[in-house]
């Protein structure tokens, strides 16, 4: 996306070409973790790598930037006295997302696979399909992200995100902590 918008090509079209990339990622993390029975931490590490690989060859190690046309004017977008546009879009995506896990009945799929995927299974719920999903889903909101991020910055460069999984790590090992009773808990 990030070259096509150097290039100055339609920004729908690369909206859609960054979601459909990343659609296709969560997928094959999907497919590797539910089907193949690959640890997810792991899988998603290892498929990381393997991307900032292709994606360091594709760009030539080069931070992709100048881009053309008005890609970047949604960075200083706003919609009403100072929310940003991001703001509003995100806003927009947690409140709809918490509605369909709070309310619907495959949102409650998805809060079922992921607390106690045995129990899923014994109920009949389709635990590893719903997988596959929430690893698409996933996908498609990284590369929303991303989208984002090349959009505010006006530049792709290749370390972008760096060392962010091992945030995202913590934080799911300290909110495990925190809901299963403490470190105590963990340890035992």
């Amino acid at each position: 996306a990030g070259t096509m918008a150097q290039s100055n090509q339609s920004w729908g079209v690369m909206i859609i070409y960054a979601l459909v990339l990343g659609v296709a990622v969560g997928l094959f993390n999907g497919v590797g973790v539910a089907i193949l029975g690959i640890p997810s931490l792991i899988f998603t590490l290892g498929t990381s790598g393997i991307l900032r690989g292709i994606i360091y060859i594709y760009s030539g190690g080069r931070t992709i930037e100048n881009f053309a046309g008005d890609f970047t004017a949604f960075n200083n977008a706003s919609v009403f006295s100072g929310i940003t546009l991001y703001f509003a879009i995100a806003f927009v995506l947690v409140l709809g997302i918490h509605f369909i896990l709070t309310y619907s009945k495959r949102g409650k799929y998805f809060i079922a696979v992921g607390d106690n995927i045995n129990g899923a299974i014994l109920v009949g719920l389709p635990a590893k399909k719903t997988k596959i999903v929430a690893y698409i889903i996933s996908g498609c909101f990284a590369a929303f992200a991303g989208i984002i991020f090349a959009s505010k910055y006006g530049q792709v460069n290749i370390v972008a995100g760096t060392g962010y999984e091992m945030s995202a790590i913590a934080a799911c090992v300290i909110g495990g902590i925190s809901l299963t009773g403490g470190l105590g808990d963990v340890i035992g």
